[in-house]
């Protein structure tokens, strides 16, 4: 047990707000933290771990200036039931994830994505969860901290991803695809959902006094877009029961 590997990542986050919010069958729990940083100890002995015996590394202050709370480090959204569906219709059952990372600069072991693999197994296949990931003027350096085969080797170069803004979004078909953001992408090719949702400072936090009219004035209109879905169908059904009788005239058996 003393010489048993593991991997050590603590991750801590200051100024964390929290919100959920539900609307009859709809769900949506919101999450975000000002500051984020990280402590890594690399590989370590697991009963040198749990007795508190690895040196004490100071935390990497990943966020370079304290945001407000309209822009925060991180952001996580998940949202479930019938209004999900705006996103993907699978999200009405299976729910959407929304995580957003800002302005950060983690510097992560390859040990620790190594050591990932292992803790994300289970004895089932997971269902399958929409998703959008957004990394918002960040950098990532992995360093590979496993000793070189060769005691003369220099050992690896660090690898840094600069990202001004990527979006990765999971279907609903499990497939991941990297893009850009909405507003870099031609009018013809971003989606009418993606056009009708609020402006992404906004879209982490639990509506505000200020959203939350903006919404009660849009009401009215929906209102009437549903009225008017509502006889649209109606009309259709009255259509299509009086084609089944004309049918029917000429051939009573028809089902």
């Amino acid at each position: 047990l003393s010489l048993h590997p593991v991997s050590v990542l603590v991750l801590k986050v200051n100024e964390v707000s929290l919100g959920i919010e539900v609307r009859g069958e709809d769900l949506a729990v919101a999450l975000q933290a000002e500051e984020l940083s990280l402590q890594q100890l690399g590989t370590v002995g697991l009963w040198q771990f749990l007795h508190g015996q690895c040196s004490d590394i100071s935390f990497q202050e990943s966020s370079a200036l304290k945001t407000d709370h309209i822009r925060p480090a991180v952001g996580l959204r998940f949202e479930a039931g019938p209004g999900a569906a705006v996103h993907s219709p699978l999200a009405t059952q299976n729910g959407f994830l929304h995580f957003l990372l800002r302005g950060c600069d983690l510097e992560l072991f390859t040990s620790v994505l190594n050591g990932l693999g292992p803790f994300l197994e289970d004895e089932e296949i997971p269902v399958v969860v929409p998703m959008k990931i957004e990394l918002l003027h960040s950098r990532i350096t992995l360093k590979d901290d496993i000793p070189p085969i060769y005691p003369t080797s220099p050992g690896p170069v660090p690898i840094t991803l600069a990202m001004e803004h990527v979006v990765l979004k999971r279907s609903d078909d499990g497939v991941f695809h990297i893009g850009a953001p909405a507003q870099d992408r031609p009018s013809a090719e971003v989606p009418k959902s993606e056009k009708r949702q609020s402006a992404k400072e906004q879209m982490f936090l639990v509506p505000t006094e200020e959203a939350f009219g903006q919404l009660v004035k849009e009401l009215p209109t929906l209102q009437k877009e549903l009225r008017e879905t509502k006889q649209a169908l109606a009309d259709a059904n009255q259509e299509k029961d009086r084609l089944l009788q004309e049918i029917r005239k000429y051939n009573p058996l028809f089902e």
